[in-house]
């Protein structure tokens, strides 16, 4: 819309035939030719010449070369030595031509072409300097376009690398209000996006009096060094692994469920305590009913006369038979794993 308002306002102000402007392509390295993109011309004046909508790229050099150092071109088609600038602009019935490149970043981006079909157009100093001015116009709002094409290229990569990531994460500003959000970190939370940008994680994300999250938050906005622990959520019942980097703007935090991880860790945890046990019963419970098996035996023949009737004597060996029995038992449930 720009460059449409522009070749019209040149193109009325100065009473010139025809206006073209090409662009080159700088998506392709490879590619040096220019491009029609645009064209505005008065009534009764051709402006469709499909064999010039593609300008090659050895003719756009000779082009160039015609400003001579200079900021512009200016000439008669008539003064032009032979070759491919002087066949193109007579092809096009142009008389006399002014051409202006418009630059992004001191680069050539594109070629202002204005042209004369009916006479030899004395342009004067005036009308040089109002074109010049509309294609620093141009160059500057091309130049903001673009590098708002790579910032939002730049912001759009960056969240889908943010969106990818396997962790959950979002990022806060410096009064605790949420300003990203990812996927993960909804499913985390168990919470929409749009129900929390914005607004503050304490009482959002995190409890307002909670005694965990908050103080190593504060640290790393106060020292401005990244902070890396594990806590258990209370109302989402996980515990998280979390990593904390401070920026001008907030804090990025990052966050992995490791429930599962602190689960495993705590039945091994048990597991060995319970081994433990383990040998101490061996070493100490099971050696009392085992003895006293082993005594009753070796005096079996001493008993019967002396103490106690046969029948007496089978039920002591049998008490100490079920004491081991129960020992063995209790051994065999600790060597279980909890899921």
């Amino acid at each position: 819309e720009v460059l449409e308002n522009s070749l019209e306002l040149i193109g009325e102000t100065i009473e010139v035939s025809r206006i073209y402007y090409y662009q080159l392509n700088h998506k392709n390295d490879d590619d040096n030719d220019a491009y029609e993109v645009l064209n505005w011309a008065i009534d009764g004046v051709e402006t469709s010449f499909e064999a010039f909508k593609k300008i090659p790229g050895k003719d756009v050099l000779e082009i160039v070369s015609l400003m001579k150092g200079k900021s512009y071109f200016y000439g008669f088609t008539e003064n032009l030595s032979a070759g491919a600038a002087k066949t193109i602009l007579q092809n096009k019935s142009i008389k006399s031509s002014l051409i202006f490149p418009i630059k992004v970043n001191e680069t050539n981006f594109g070629y202002l072409c204005i042209e004369d079909v009916f006479k030899q157009r004395e342009f004067s100093k005036d009308d040089i300097s109002f074109i010049k001015t509309i294609c620093d116009n141009l160059s500057t709002a091309i130049e903001k376009l673009n590098n708002l094409e790579k910032l939002n290229l730049a912001f759009e990569e960056k969240n889908n690398i943010l969106e990818s990531i396997g962790d959950a994460f979002f990022a806060v500003s410096k009064n605790w209000n949420i300003n990203y959000f990812n996927k993960v970190a909804e499913g985390l939370f168990k919470i929409n996006k749009k129900d929390v940008i914005n607004k503050n994680i304490w009482g959002n994300l995190f409890d307002n009096d909670e005694t965990i999250f908050y103080p190593q938050f504060k640290i790393a906005l106060d020292t401005n060094n990244a902070v890396h622990f594990e806590a258990y959520h209370e109302k989402q019942d996980i515990w998280m692994e979390v990593s904390v980097y401070p920026s001008e703007s907030g804090l990025s935090i990052y966050l992995k469920d490791i429930t599962d991880r602190i689960n495993y860790v705590k039945a091994i945890e048990k597991q060995n305590q319970n081994l433990k046990e383990i040998s101490w019963m061996q070493s100490h419970v099971v050696r009392a009913p085992l003895a006293r098996l082993m005594g009753l035996i070796n005096i079996k023949d001493i008993i019967y006369e002396d103490e106690m009737t046969e029948a007496e004597f089978y039920n002591l060996i049998m008490k100490s038979a079920n004491e081991l029995d129960d020992v063995i038992k209790e051994i065999t449930n600790k060597t279980q794993i909890d899921n």
